[in-house]
This record gives C-alpha cells, structure tokens and sequence, in this order.
C-alpha cells in the first residue's frame, strides 16, 4: 500500500488551539484543526489504512476528511518510497555579522549614510529600511539610493511622510534609479491602497495611520505575518526581528533596534562594528519564541516577527503590543481593525 506523506516545504505547527501548515515554498499558510496535526505526527510516511485501524475505524470519515483537505490544496502526495523523501532540513545559518539594518530620521537628523551604508556592506548587510518621521525630497532619497549603488545590499525599503510631492512620477523614478529598492510605504495617506510597480518589480504601500516616530513600532498584526523558509528557520532558535540587526536611530546612536532605549555608540565617533561587538549588543539574538512565554503556544510563531523591545514583564514575557490569545484564537479589539477584519475572511477561507 502506498504510503501518504506533506511535501517537504509543507510544515504542520502546534498551536494551543488550533495549527496551520506552513507551504515555505509558496508563502501561504492553512488553518488546521489539532486533530489533524497529531494525525500527521502519528501517521504521515503510513499507509492511510493503517491510521484509520489505528483509530479502530471510528473516525474513517474524518480522516478521509482531512487527507481530502491536504491533497487538495497540493500538501501532500502519495509515494510507495517514503523514505526517500527526507524532512526540510530547520538548521539556519549565516556568514554575516550583520543581516538587516534599520536608520530613523527626523527633521533634525544628520545621518552620513554614504558612510553608514558603506559599514554596513562590509558586514554582509542585506536588507536595509530607512524610515522617516519628517518630509523628504526626492532629491534627499535619490541621494540615499545612489550610495546603495555599489554595497552589498539585496533590497531597500523607504518609509515616508505622504506629501502631495511625492507623485507617482516621482515613485517611479526611485525605482528606476535603484533596483535594489523593492518596497515604498508612504504613511499618513489619506487613503490605505497598494500599487505593484511591475515594471521595476517594487511596491507602493500607503498607509493611513501615523509614524511619527520609532515608539510606533513592535505592534504585532496579521498584515506583517511572512511564511517563508528563510524566516520559518531562523525563528527556531534566533529571535525573529533583532538577530543580526543593527539601527540608527533618528539622533544618530547606534542600538539592537531604533526603539531600544540602550545605545552602543554614536554614528558620528562609533564604527558599527565596533558598537555590536560590545557586550550586550546581541542579548535578545538567541532569544527564539518557543522561549517566549504565550508565544510558545501560539500557530503564528515562527512566521511572526516578534521585537524584544516592547515587552509586559521580563526578556521572555509576550509582547505587550500583541493582541492575538492562542488559548481562544481571537484577536482583542478585532472590530477596530481592518487588517483583521480582513485576516479573519482569510481564516474562513483556509479552515475548509
């Protein structure tokens, strides 16, 4: 008899309530009941057969139910050798000190990105966000961009006040200017909408809320959640947000994060490869959430992104701008959000 099994990149997680399937491979995620889970645990790599007598036969009707879900929604196959079909490999590693940065600014700020970007190259940097809390000229931005030319950053992403100056003229000569920049938010717009920028293969996010400063950040939302392999084994044993990341913030001090209130130095007299070497730089990098309290529990841990700065009680307590209960599967003051609202429909969708 053939046997069943989930394709390697389809990766079933506990939740306390209820569990999802990871697909790694596509980016997308399936709500699963616990049941289910402990079937896969129990009898993935088995003939369907043998489950169904394992259950002595009083549950044939779920089960059939269940394995129907996963072939449909392409998450598993059948096979008579199972054994040739190894689980993912969950180990992460990196070469980089250094995998993503953060650099806030405001209308006082004076930061020396030519000189900033160019540390942070030469730590393997790959990732960088630069934030601002103030208006900004196009000419300001191109200026950053330029000095991105020749780093080793992989994407870029800007963060912006919405002004009327900032067209989408302007947008697309950003993205003409610097491949390497994949991502616009323009917050404070008077509408929420995105735009695929096809052509330059970036996107245009407008947001409605406020950013007025690095105190917005660490709010965890559905809208945030990313599935993927690189994140999905990180999260195994690093902490999801500040592994190797470096921040400026607006007054130019460097920090785990923008939001930290503990500074390693300044951007001005500080190399940054000199500030993370400095003890207690890298205190929450191993901090996973299956360490974390509540965290531990909940479905969504390793496709969250989850900032130590923001924290109720201690290092290992949940973040305090989280709203999600994995006991009850519901998100506090749903009604009030939109992106919920909107995760729920997803939810609806998914649980079949």
């Amino acid at each position: 008899m053939q046997a069943w099994m989930l394709f390697a990149c389809c990766v079933p997680v506990k939740g306390s309530r209820r569990s999802l399937i990871y697909d790694l491979q596509r980016g997308r995620y399936y709500f699963i009941p616990n049941a289910l889970y402990e079937l896969i645990k129990e009898h993935e790599g088995k003939p369907l057969e043998l489950a169904k007598a394992a259950y002595k036969h009083e549950h044939d009707e779920v089960i059939d139910e269940y394995i129907d879900f996963l072939f449909r929604n392409e998450l598993a196959f059948y096979t008579d050798t199972p054994k040739a079909f190894p689980k993912i490999s969950m180990e992460w590693k990196s070469p980089y000190h250094i995998t993503n940065a953060i650099i806030d600014s405001d209308a006082s700020s004076n930061h020396p990105y030519d000189e900033i970007i160019r540390q942070l190259s030469e730590l393997g940097c790959a990732a960088l966000q630069c934030r601002f809390y103030d208006s900004v000229s196009a000419d300001q931005l191109l200026t950053i961009l330029a000095a991105t030319q020749n780093s080793r950053l992989r994407s870029v992403e800007l963060v912006l006040p919405y002004t009327p100056a900032i067209t989408d003229e302007v947008l697309e000569s950003l993205f003409v200017a610097q491949q390497r920049l994949n991502t616009v938010v323009l917050h404070s717009a008077p509408e929420a909408s995105r735009q695929n920028k096809v052509k330059q293969n970036g996107a245009v996010i407008y947001l409605t809320e406020q950013i007025t400063s690095a105190a917005h950040c660490g709010f965890i939302s559905a809208a945030h959640f990313r599935t993927n392999i690189e994140l999905f084994t990180e999260s195994q044993l690093h902490n999801s947000c500040l592994n190797r990341k470096v921040g400026i913030d607006a007054g130019g001090f460097i920090k785990n994060c923008p939001s930290s209130e503990r500074s390693f130095g300044h951007i001005q007299d500080t190399p940054i490869t000199t500030a993370i070497k400095q003890a207690g730089f890298t205190q929450n990098w191993q901090i996973s959430k299956d360490q974390v309290a509540v965290c531990r529990d909940c479905e969504f841990r390793y496709m969250c992104v989850d900032c130590r700065v923001f924290v109720t009680d201690d290092a290992y307590s949940k973040p305090s701008r989280c709203s999600y209960d994995p006991y009850t599967a519901t998100w506090a003051n749903e009604a009030d959000d939109p992106q919920r609202k909107q995760f729920k429909r997803l939810e609806a969708t998914t649980a079949d």
